[in-house]
């Protein structure tokens, strides 16, 4: 009894633990190997975070302009319209806002221009010609409108900028193309230009100004737009710019302001009549 209880706990031997192993088959041996293969072949965790994303393709020059350009006119109308709606805000006795303060907020894209100006001379003359109508707002809008000599000092830093683009701008050959085909840009707003039937009190009556207002908004936005439209396709720049800059002076000096683009009047004349190149 003992011998066989002996027996039965002593363990069994290496051998027969050897013997009755279970050997894989060749089904197994192929699902390994296959399984091996594959785990050997998928790139690791590390090895794709390591590999480097292809570069970017560098930016084109005269892209990289337009889009400052369009940023730039982007921006400034969006401060002009903050601007118009203080001006609406306060009334036509208002005095808070005025062309002073206008001309303030303009001359600060001076360095934007200038950043342009490195880039694409055109588009930067472009965008100046933009700022200048909105260095002064609204002169009509409220009886301080003109301000109080607050336009002087950024228009004359408006006009210096403008003298430097022009030195760097090619002048128009005598062969430009014909101009006269492009949209002309609608008159300066007038009264007789209002749609609001007649006065029957010989002055328009409270819902009749207010009509007149939103009208006289929506036309000189217009006129801003058909303005910068053209200058962007004109050839003969010179006359374009004189006509617009001298509009533009002629227009406001009734209201007490000078110092409009005096000096870059003054050149671009001179360029249109040849007795001066651009130095």
């Amino acid at each position: 009894m003992q011998n066989s209880l002996t027996g039965w706990l002593k363990p069994a031997s290496a051998g027969a633990l050897n013997s009755s192993a279970s050997k894989p088959n060749a089904a197994t041996k192929r699902k390994r190997s296959s399984a091996d293969e594959d785990s050997y072949n998928e790139p690791t965790k590390t090895q794709k975070l390591s590999k480097k994303a292809a570069p970017k393709k560098a930016t084109n020059g005269n892209k990289g302009a337009e889009q400052m350009y369009k940023k730039l006119i982007a921006d400034v109308s969006k401060k002009v319209s903050s601007l118009d709606a203080r001006v609406k805000k306060q009334g036509p006795n208002g005095r808070s806002v005025t062309s002073d303060h206008y001309a303030e907020a303009m001359v600060k894209y001076v360095k934007d221009v200038k950043a342009l100006m490195e880039m694409d001379a055109r588009l930067a003359f472009n965008a100046l010609l933009y700022i200048g109508p909105h260095a002064h707002g609204d002169l009509e809008a409220s009886f301080k409108m003109c301000g109080y000599g607050g336009t002087e000092e950024p228009f004359k830093e408006l006009d210096g900028l403008m003298l430097s683009i022009i030195s760097k701008l090619e002048l128009p050959s005598a062969e430009s193309a014909n101009d006269s085909s492009l949209p002309e840009v609608p008159h300066r707003w007038t009264l007789e230009d209002a749609e609001v039937g007649v006065f029957k009190t010989g002055r328009p009556n409270k819902q009749q100004r207010g009509q007149i207002e939103r009208q006289k908004a929506a036309w000189l936005k217009e006129r801003h737009v058909m303005a910068k439209e053209r200058r962007e396709k004109v050839d003969n720049w010179i006359s374009n710019a004189i006509a617009e800059l001298k509009g533009e002076r002629d227009a406001i000096k009734g209201y007490g302001l000078d110092g409009y683009f005096v000096q870059s009047i003054t050149k671009l004349e001179e360029l249109q009549e040849g007795k001066t190149t651009k130095e």
